[in-house]
């Protein structure tokens, strides 16, 4: 039966999966076509369907779907001018006839009515003509033109480049679009001008674009990126966008990406670990910076190399117009640091996956007749050649002179693919929105050539979701900082803001000790730590140190260190830790990614997106799913005294109950919410799992096999792909061997799917994309369980590169089996109570299926046992091993641990005997409290502990507490 019920929900996935791509693919309607700067086959269409225009005297209503209208009214009445282009904001207008959702229109003296159809309400808009204004209502929400959103979730503000407390409520934002501001849109950065998102507990949300730039049509060629200021904003009219959706927070964010446009897929690398730092690397300096990653054994996807690739005078205000070094307006590579090595730079990078590196444009100081192509660029712009050129971002000539010098000194010899944009200070035309013009044009220019890019910015309104990365800029190594960028984080996927990149452990730093961090912000482990184990379930773990000795002084002595191997011991390894399961993560955080493109929902989910705006997942703003199966509550203080950090999670309610990720517990299935009050050392994460889940992810990556050197060659030590290389391995966009993480909580079945494509190309938005599923289902009384890959599905041009794969099964939280049938190998891990079974060779067309039996007499997977609400075994035992080490080291008071010596070889006893192992664990409670009691209770003198060591003992027993359980 549950084979049948798997079946049947697989169709159901396939027939989903199709349609998206259907509607993906689909002619576009005629009309005008903006040349938006998108690949392949998606294009957008700011021209509305008559049939889904109403006009009422000075006022025209736009149907845009059931949930969303568009309300203009001209600015002067009698002579109505209406803006059909595609602002910067709002880009497609277009829906198809057939899907028009159908609507009346009722029009009296007074004004008009549109009745849209929907469910499960009407959407009706009302427009007087006396005051020239709207209302609407939705079933039991109503909206009146210029009412408050006292209720809106949040949105995102452009950076907190320069904050050092930020106190902007992202819940308090202009309702605009977008801003132009003196400066070319650049402002201060400091998180004071952002956007209110599309998510309400109003039931509505509200956007201006009366004043927002446009994208001009009259500018044919590619390499022209036109622009405007719309008709309304000249005229004195208005221009809303009304998304009007109740308690359908899904169809909303739908709704919104429809006309917005969707936040594109970074390329797959992207999704791994990445280096930055503000340092002028060269050839040696890189080799040396991979040698260190892999003398750590830590992985490492992508570099960049901030501004420090071009000439640079040295000068901290050097530039003709007083900017700092950074904006030289020189785009050579610095020959003194690269000379002829750049190819061979180029080549060695790449044989290691870690090329094209990014690097950073920063243009706001325009183009220096010092750069060696300055000659071709007079010429075509038509100025003098012994002249520099002030930045004029937004001029046509000059936009399409200075890519040509980029390409023909810059990227023409590199072969990079990236520009990182940061500033937006050109000022040429102040009436635009230079930032977000900046990242659009950077952003179709680098898409012509071929690959997917990525550009790298702030916040510039609405739309810059089109354009990933967002960057919240360069931060101050602060707690209340990283906090902020947790918020951010979230609040983000309410505009479409999916990918959003921090500088990871604060880029900068000025003697700040935090609250209650022992060391300043220049040198804070376990700030650095936490910062870290958020961005492995972020879009973008990067860390992005300044270069300068010390924050706040520019001659200081000391150092913004952010190399995971210069921590001490037990940070460093929490570090490598976080950093080698990001890596693995990589074909789950990538499928997400093409995920949320198909569906238009969240990469990354707040919990009221997820779970519905409930009172519990609303007192909850930081917490978030991350992907669809993950779900993650990040630390953001410091830890208390005893070496521990105290954090309340809300786990919703779920039928299939939820496995915590580092083993320390599951919660069974319940229609309930629990509040649950966890202690987590600096080695733990409160991250879980939902019940029933099979991650995809990849084995554990290795170092080359040969002694690090120049020559030493690429790829991997292992020719059946088992085990991949730690240096750019996540640009393979079809790895040999996927791992499926198996959390079984209280679910029966579950099921996982694995979503690829090329990786770095734009197939997957014509809709070449493959899925590869995999199922299990327990029967027999829980003795019985089959685990299942099915085979792939191409849809599209997509076509799988390798003819077989491997499939390994990490079943978590089982005792070991009886038997295992049609596997490669099996093996039982007894201290993470993980099941791993290798299937190699599977034909990806045809899929596997392994059978496990299980002891009938001893507890099955969904055993109290095994899913219980204390403190699992895998989280226990490894707090004994280091409660141990403590002990071992505490010289002062050294004695005996016998009964400690005893509980570390609980793993060892279990592995040995198998059949012993339920005995184990039944007792390892108890035994744990009896050495507890022993050493720090039992008696006086040189035998017992000290106090603090006895506290930390209390506090890394202490069990999970349920706080409240919700309704």
């Amino acid at each position: 039966k549950l084979q049948f019920l798997y079946l049947i929900d697989r169709m159901r996935t396939v027939m989903r999966v199709g349609l998206a791509f259907a509607a993906l693919t689909a002619a576009p309607a005629t009309g005008v076509i903006h040349p938006q700067p998108l690949t392949g086959s998606v294009q957008y269409d700011p021209l509305a369907d008559p049939s889904a225009v109403v006009v009422c005297g000075a006022a025209r209503i736009t149907v845009l779907s059931a949930l969303a209208v568009r309300l203009e009214v001209a600015g002067a009445a009698g002579n109505p001018a209406w803006e059909d282009r595609a602002s910067f904001a709002f880009v497609n207008r277009k829906v198809p006839v057939s899907s028009v959702p159908k609507f009346t229109v009722a029009r009296t003296a007074a004004g008009c009515e549109v009745a849209v159809r929907g469910r499960p309400q009407d959407l009706t808009v009302t427009y007087s003509h006396a005051t020239r204004c709207f209302s609407a209502r939705k079933g039991g929400v109503a909206w009146v033109e210029g009412a408050e959103p006292r209720g809106n979730l949040g949105g995102m503000c452009d950076a907190v480049n320069y904050d050092r407390e930020p106190t902007q409520d992202l819940r308090k934002l202009p309702e605009t679009t977008g801003w132009a501001r003196p400066g070319g849109g650049n402002g201060t950065m400091n998180c004071k001008h952002g956007t209110l998102g599309v998510l309400s507990t109003d039931g509505w949300a509200v956007f201006n674009d009366t004043g927002n730039n446009v994208f001009d049509d009259s500018s044919p060629s590619r390499k022209e990126f036109g622009w405007d200021t719309s008709i309304h904003a000249a005229a004195g009219g208005k221009d809303l966008y009304l998304f009007m959706y109740g308690d359908d927070f899904a169809g909303a964010l739908k709704a919104f990406a429809a006309v917005s446009g969707k936040a594109v897929v970074p390329p797959r690398r992207f999704f791994g670990v990445w280096w930055s730092k503000w340092e002028k690397y060269d050839f040696a300096s890189f080799r040396a910076l991979a040698a260190a990653f892999e003398e750590a054994a830590l992985p490492v996807d992508g570099l960049e190399m901030d501004t420090e690739w071009h000439v640079n005078p040295g000068t901290f205000l050097d530039d003709p117009h007083g900017n700092a070094s950074w904006y030289s307006g020189l785009f050579d590579w610095d020959e003194t640091m690269y000379g002829r090595k750049a190819a061979a730079m180029r080549q060695w990078l790449a044989d290691r996956g870690l090329w094209p590196v990014w690097f950073d444009i920063h243009p706001k100081s325009g183009v220096r007749k010092e750069n060696s192509a300055y000659a071709a660029f007079a010429a075509a712009l038509g100025v003098p050649a012994d002249e520099d050129t002030k930045c004029m971002k937004g001029n046509l000539a000059y936009d399409a002179a200075f890519y040509t010098l980029l390409q023909n000194q810059t990227v023409g010899d590199t072969g990079n693919e990236f520009y990182w944009w940061r500033d937006g200070g050109c000022d040429f035309y102040p009436e635009l929105n230079t930032q977000f013009y900046e990242g659009a044009s950077y952003w179709a220019e680098a898409s012509r050539r071929g690959l997917r890019p990525s550009t790298w910015g702030p916040f510039s309104g609405v739309g810059t979701q089109r354009y990933p990365h967002l960057h919240s800029g360069d931060g101050f190594t602060r707690w209340s900082i990283y906090e902020y960028e947790v918020l951010m984080t979230v609040t983000g996927a309410n505009l479409g803001l999916h990918y959003i990149a921090h500088d990871i452990g604060g880029h900068r730093a000025e003697g700040d000790v935090g609250r209650g961090d022992p060391h300043d912000g220049a040198y804070a482990p376990e700030l650095y730590l936490r910062w870290t184990q958020f961005g492995v379930y972020s879009a973008m773990l990067r860390p992005h140190p300044q270069k300068y000795p010390r924050a706040g002084s520019l001659s200081g002595t000391g150092l913004v260190e952010r190399r995971y191997w210069e921590f001490p011991y037990a940070t460093r390894e929490a570090l490598s830790e976080a950093l080698r399961w990001r890596s693995r993560l990589v074909p789950y955080s990538y499928a997400a990614a093409l995920r949320t493109y198909l569906t238009d929902q969240p990469f990354i989910s707040p919990l009221y997106v997820a779970f519905g705006a409930t009172n519990a997942t609303l007192a909850f703003p930081r917490q978030y799913l991350f992907g669809p199966s993950l779900l993650v509550a990040p630390i953001t203080a410091p830890m208390l005294a005893r070496n521990v950090s105290a954090v309340l999670v809300l786990l919703p309610a779920s039928p299939t109950g939820w496995a915590a990720l580092d083993g320390s517990g599951c919660w069974p299935g319940s229609a309930h919410d629990a509040v649950v009050n966890f202690t987590k050392t600096m080695y733990e994460t409160p991250v879980f799992v939902a019940g029933g889940s099979m991650l995809p992810t990849g084995p554990e990556r290795v170092r080359l096999s040969s002694p690090y050197d120049a020559a030493a060659p690429a790829g991997g030590v292992d020719p059946e792909g088992l085990r991949p290389p730690l240096l750019g391995a996540a640009k393979d966009p079809s790895p040999r061997t996927v791992v499926w993480e198996v959390f079984i909580a209280s679910a029966a079945a579950g099921a996982g799917e694995l979503l690829e494509d090329d990786g770095d190309g734009d197939a997957y938005l014509a809709g070449s994309i493959g899925v590869t599923s995999a199922f299990y289902t327990l029967s027999d009384n829980d003795t019985t369980m089959k685990l299942a890959v099915a085979p792939v599905v191409a849809q599209g041009n997509y076509a799988p590169p390798q003819a077989t794969r491997n499939h390994e099964f990490r079943v978590h939280a089982v005792l070991a089996p009886k038997a295992v049938t049609g596997a490669t190998s099996w093996r039982w891990d007894a201290a993470a109570l993980t099941l791993h079974v290798l299937a190699m060779h599977v034909p990806v067309h045809d899929g596997c299926e392994v059978v496990v039996t299980f002891d009938a007499a001893a507890p099955g997977p969904r055993a109290p046992l095994l899913c219980s609400p204390g403190m699992g075994f895998p989280a226990m035992a490894r707090r004994v091993r280091y409660i141990k080490e403590a002990v071992d080291k505490d010289g002062a008071h050294t004695f005996p641990s016998n009964a400690l010596n005893a509980l570390d070889e609980t793993s060892d006893r279990m592995h040995a005997a198998p059949e012993t192992a339920a005995a184990a664990l039944e007792g390892y409670g108890g035994k744990l409290a009896a050495a507890f009691a022993l050493h720090c209770r039992g008696g006086a003198g040189a035998h017992q502990p000290s106090a603090p060591l006895c506290q930390l003992m209390e506090e890394w027993m202490r069990d999970p507490v349920l706080t409240m359980t919700l309704p």
